[in-house]
């Protein structure tokens, strides 16, 4: 067996949103199976990302099939990073009282194999706890969907940096179930300013079926 690398330019051709993550990109290729149940069956030996380029390092040479499946792998892949293993908590409101409690309700239809994201604003300060989240024709993708709940704040030159996930853990998201409800409550009660907007991002990785539809709740205080 000869090692054997596919480079390949680090674009939007070659990838869905022009990124790579190492780690995502080589559990999307570990995990692919087509349509006809084929998978790559060489092992991938590494995955090397320079600022153009990512090399894909192989233990042998790829079939004419697998590297039709390589390029559909990265054709799909999001330059998503891995989500850490999420652990939901519950807390308290502080600086507000429950009888002020208020629920928002929010729907956003996702759009396939892409990130979809809807900006939330409120006319005042409110306090935000925690976040359920309700999917309705939803159809994983191969490589799992994946939610982010961000609260963002002007980055001066027009667009929004974040400044704090409502996901607990390492990564600002978190991977939805194949339907049905998942709740995400944050680690602690975060202070809304009228200036700060919420930012849901539906990452799907499906390229066909039904777009996902997302029923947002968020608790709020005033």
């Amino acid at each position: 067996m000869t090692a054997t690398n596919y480079p390949k330019d680090i674009n939007a051709t070659n990838f869905l949103n022009g990124s790579v993550d190492a780690g995502r990109l080589t559990q999307d290729i570990e995990q692919y199976t087509d349509t006809e149940g084929l998978s790559i069956t060489i092992v991938l030996e590494a995955v090397e990302i320079t600022e153009t380029v990512c090399n894909l390092w192989f233990k042998d040479g790829l079939t004419t099939e697998e590297q039709t499946m390589l390029t559909a792998v990265c054709l799909a892949h999001t330059g998503v990073p891995l989500p850490s293993e999420v652990t939901a908590v519950t807390l308290e409101p502080t600086g507000s009282s429950l009888k002020d409690l208020q629920i928002v309700l929010v729907d956003m239809e996702a759009d396939l194999n892409t990130s979809t994201e809807k900006y939330i604003s409120f006319s005042e300060i409110r306090y935000i706890q925690g976040v359920t989240i309700e999917l309705i024709n939803h159809t994983p993708g191969i490589n799992k969907d994946q939610v982010g709940i961000e609260i963002v704040a002007p980055n001066g030159v027009g667009g929004w940096v974040v400044a704090r996930s409502l996901v607990k853990g390492e990564s600002n998201y978190a991977p939805v179930p194949p339907s049905g409800t998942s709740t995400i409550i944050a680690e602690g009660t975060a202070e809304m300013p009228t200036y700060l907007q919420i930012k849901l991002t539906y990452v799907s990785t499906n390229t066909t079926g039904e777009k996902p539809y997302v029923h947002l709740s968020l608790r709020t205080w005033l």
